[in-house]
Parts: C-alpha cells; sequence; structure tokens
C-alpha cells in the first residue's frame, strides 16, 4: 500500500530544496473524478446520482492516466452482479496480483454539499455491500482493444468494503493481458 497526505497538506509539505527529486520517490497527485450512477434509487431506476470521489491509494499500477474523469454505471443487472464472494477469491489467489485503488467521497468546501455527496457515497456502498455487488465500470484502452460489437473486458470492477461503507475498492484491468474474469 502507498500512503498518501491527505490533498489538503501536500502543499504545506514540500520537498527538501537539497535533495534532487526522484521519479521513485514522488508523492503522485491522486485522481479526482466523479462516479454518475444509475439504479441506486428503487423508486426511480433510471434516475442518476453524481457523486464525486478520490482515488487515495493504491496497491500496484493502476494506470490511473488512463481513467476518464467521471465513471459511468450502474448498480443494477447486468452492470453491478452479485459475485464479491468470487471476487475476493480470485484477487487473494491471482498472481500477479490485479492493481487495486481505494475511492473515498471528495470534500466539498460547501458544507451541505459535502454531507450530500458523503451520504450518497455512503449510500452506493452500502448497497454494493448489501447485495455483495460488483459494479462493472468498462474503460476502453483504444479502438482496437475491443473486437467489433463484442464486450469490453477492460476497466475497474467496483466493490464495497467489508468493514466500512466510507471507502470502496477498485479493481484495475487496464493492461492487454489483463481482462475481466470470466464470471464477471
Amino acid at each position: 500500500m502507498v500512503l498518501r497526505l491527505p490533498s489538503q497538506l501536500e502543499s504545506f509539505v514540500p520537498a527538501p530544496a537539497s535533495q534532487a527529486p526522484n521519479a521513485a520517490d514522488a508523492v503522485y497527485t491522486p485522481w479526482r473524478g466523479q462516479f454518475l450512477v444509475s439504479g441506486t434509487r428503487a423508486s426511480d431506476i433510471g434516475s442518476n446520482v453524481n457523486i464525486r470521489v478520490t482515488g487515495v491509494e493504491t496497491d500496484g499500477d493502476t494506470q490511473s492516466h488512463l481513467w476518464p474523469s467521471r465513471f459511468v454505471f450502474s448498480v443494477t443487472s447486468p452492470h453491478a452482479l452479485p459475485i464479491l464472494a468470487q471476487l475476493q477469491i480470485y484477487l487473494r489467489r491471482r498472481s500477479p496480483p490485479i492493481p487495486l485503488t481505494t475511492f473515498v467521497p471528495d470534500r466539498i468546501r460547501d458544507s451541505d454539499q459535502n454531507a450530500v455527496n458523503q451520504s450518497q457515497f455512503r449510500s452506493l456502498s452500502r448497497l454494493l455491500w448489501d447485495g455483495q455487488l460488483v459494479a462493472i465500470v468498462s474503460i476502453a484502452l483504444s479502438r482496437s482493444s475491443t473486437s467489433a460489437g463484442g464486450p469490453n473486458r477492460h476497466g475497474i470492477l467496483l466493490f464495497p468494503s467489508p468493514n466500512s461503507s466510507a471507502v470502496l475498492y477498485g479493481a484495475v484491468f487496464l493492461t492487454p493481458s489483463d481482462t475481466f474474469p470470466d464470471f464477471v
């Protein structure tokens, strides 16, 4: 795991002037973006919820430079599947390991908007946990990476934490050799 400073503290900890910057030691800016999620409300399955998020920790090369600024997905079948236990077993046994990232709700200056954003993120996390769901976020690597008319087998599988509704994890399948498992 990579330990990161909270984003609001990054400017308070400048690099020592006596040290030459080393790319391997650099603190990378966390990925910030949005989850545009449909299917979160039973009363209005077609409505969308926009949640601002930050990818704060990574384990492996998540290639966040390939990520769009907005992940668009649904928590209804076939875009979210009840395969949480299968995915966790797959990730434990997979060698080499699949890169993982941790998502948290972004902090918003306006306290009312921040409360709504936090609440929507926690609701999404609980919805995934209660249904043992994994949300499929497809990301095209290039125009040639998908077969004509075939499904995209690259992207991020979002899944909940068993311990907290304040985080979501993402298993990142963004190299040509790493595609979604067959059970997805």
